[in-house]
């Protein structure tokens, strides 16, 4: 089991704020036998980086546990249940991509063999022994790739939610082909510049919200010493950014629910684009 939750912001300053807001909106379960893991992804001077910890380390069983010092303006944060290995924990990494996967891909080693043989060996050699969450990512880098967008930075939000909702059609395509159900998953995507999620049809409910402003709570980030408090506040109140995140059940109130089958997109202006199935 996979919980996760991704944001992209106005400003990084503030993205310790915003997790530490989220706590008790986006709950994750409760542990798990077989341990788990705890994965954010972040970006500082444009690199793509990864924090990955095991869950007896993050007490408090929140993101802003792992995360605290974390500023960035975008950010994909997963619980991984199952598992106490980091290596192969999500968010996963490719240059400046981060990747993860919610719900069922597991039926993807199915047709192991299929996707490997397709997908270039510069991706196929950073993939190690692939589980079936990399093997979708490894999927959605070969499809970037055969469109030249891997390496684009300026790339429009639309290119890339194509990009994402080929791979998907590609699983179903696949698994379909292989005899076997097609996956039932959720997907985020994010190169630092545009936040990509996509659900298949029948998917776990993966939801958004644009959150504007947040406030300054007791126990909660204050700012750097030299920091104004009445400055702080004031920007706080300016900020905003768009989370999104897979919840058991129903969306909270006040999310809205990624629909079947459809992908979404959010770059810096924080407008929401999807396409649909």
């Amino acid at each position: 089991m996979v919980h996760l939750l991704a944001a992209i912001a106005t400003d990084a300053e503030h993205m310790p704020s915003l997790l530490y807001s989220l706590k008790g909106v986006l709950t994750p379960p409760e542990p798990a036998s077989g341990g788990e893991t705890w994965g954010v992804g972040y970006y500082a001077d444009d690199q793509a980086l990864t924090i990955r910890k095991p869950g007896e380390l993050v007490a408090a069983r929140n993101f802003y546990d792992v995360a605290a010092a974390v500023k960035s303006r975008v950010m994909l944060a997963m619980l991984r249940q199952g598992t106490t290995k980091t290596i192969h924990a999500p968010p996963h990494r490719f240059r400046r991509w981060l990747f993860g996967t919610v719900g069922s891909v597991d039926v993807l080693s199915e047709v192991r063999s299929k996707i490997l043989d397709a997908i270039p060996d510069f991706i196929k050699s950073e993939l190690n022994d692939a589980g079936p969450s990399e093997l979708s990512f490894g999927m959605f880098l070969r499809e970037l790739h055969q469109k030249n967008l891997l390496s684009d930075p300026l790339v429009d939000g639309s290119s890339l939610a194509g990009a994402l909702k080929r791979t998907v059609e590609a699983m179903t395509m696949l698994t379909t082909e292989g005899g076997v159900e097609a996956p039932k998953a959720g997907f985020v995507a994010t190169n630092g510049r545009v936040l990509l999620s996509a659900r298949t049809k029948g998917g776990p409910v993966v939801c958004w919200r644009l959150q504007e402003g947040l406030e300054v709570a007791p126990g909660g980030p204050t700012g750097s010493p030299m920091s104004d408090p009445v400055v702080y506040a004031e920007s706080l109140k300016r900020f905003r950014a768009l989370v999104i995140g897979a919840h058991a059940g129903g969306p909270p109130p006040g999310w809205k629910e990624i629909p079947d089958a459809s992908t979404l997109w959010v770059d810096r202006t924080l407008a929401v684009n999807q396409l649909h199935a």
